[in-house]
């Protein structure tokens, strides 16, 4: 056996696998699978009249919508058998929507008979055909065609906005300003006048000489002024008018002795 022949049989089987999934969501005329779906509602409202190779019979069929014939029992249902030879009508498939009974096949049920529909994929249009009665009141239907393939279900994408950690700031730039503040401040500057203490003047009646002893003290300049009490040296005054009259007096003496 052949490389190429083996990769025909794995790729009919891995076909086949995906064609008979079963229905994960189903509704009428439609199927969905792990991986594709099958919908046959754009052609549910067509009436397809068929004849049986022999003639005898002619079925009426409509997928997905139910169909009325002018016979009793073939109102409000989705398939007729009208027999030609004796004229009796009979429903194939009856008005409860359609079973897939995986993605190939769609199963109607009637009174006492079952209608099985086969669906094929091609790229041809739309073709339906009776193919037999087998086993006997099952009839079996072939549609073949676009309509009969398996689509691939859309790719669900999520969408997820992370915010952003950027903080949008608002600056504002003021122009250089230096402010500068100076400290208040609660010193006082005082300003000391140097401060002359009184002059003591010891006076000699007819006395021609006369001293004057004058002290001078100053406080220097502070933050604080403190008040300078003033001092007479009255011990120095004493002792040099003591010495001035002793001198006076002598110097009289002498100037009477000598004269």
């Amino acid at each position: 056996m052949s490389a190429y022949t083996i990769l025909v049989i794995l790729v009919s089987v891995a076909s086949m696998a995906l064609a008979l999934d079963s229905c994960t969501v189903q509704r009428q005329c439609y199927c969905e699978t792990k991986t594709n779906f099958v919908d046959l509602n754009l052609i549910g409202n067509i009436t397809f009249n068929l004849t049986d190779s022999q003639g005898g019979s002619i079925y009426s069929i409509r997928l997905c919508q139910t169909l009325n014939l002018p016979y009793v029992a073939c109102h409000s249902v989705h398939g007729c058998q009208y027999n030609v030879l004796s004229g009796q009508n009979y429903t194939i498939a009856n008005a409860s929507n359609p079973v897939f009974n995986d993605s190939t096949t769609l199963i109607y049920r009637g009174a006492n008979r079952t209608t099985v529909v086969n669906l094929v994929c091609s790229t041809q249009q739309d073709n339906f055909t009776f193919s037999n009665e087998k086993p006997q009141l099952t009839y079996n239907f072939v549609l073949t065609g676009k309509s009969a393939c398996p689509k691939d279900l859309p790719v669900s994408t999520t969408t997820t906005i992370v915010p952003s950690n950027t903080t949008a700031s608002n600056t504002t730039t003021h122009a250089n300003t230096t402010i500068t503040t100076h400290p208040p401040t609660n010193s006082t500057t005082v300003t000391t006048t140097p401060k002359t203490s009184p002059t003591t003047t010891a006076k000699v009646t007819n006395a021609t000489t006369t001293t004057t002893v004058t002290t001078k003290s100053s406080t220097p300049k502070t933050s604080i002024t403190t008040p300078i009490a003033s001092t007479t040296h009255k011990g120095a005054a004493s002792t040099i008018s003591f010495m001035t009259l002793w001198t006076v007096t002598f110097a009289v003496w002498l100037s009477s002795t000598l004269f």
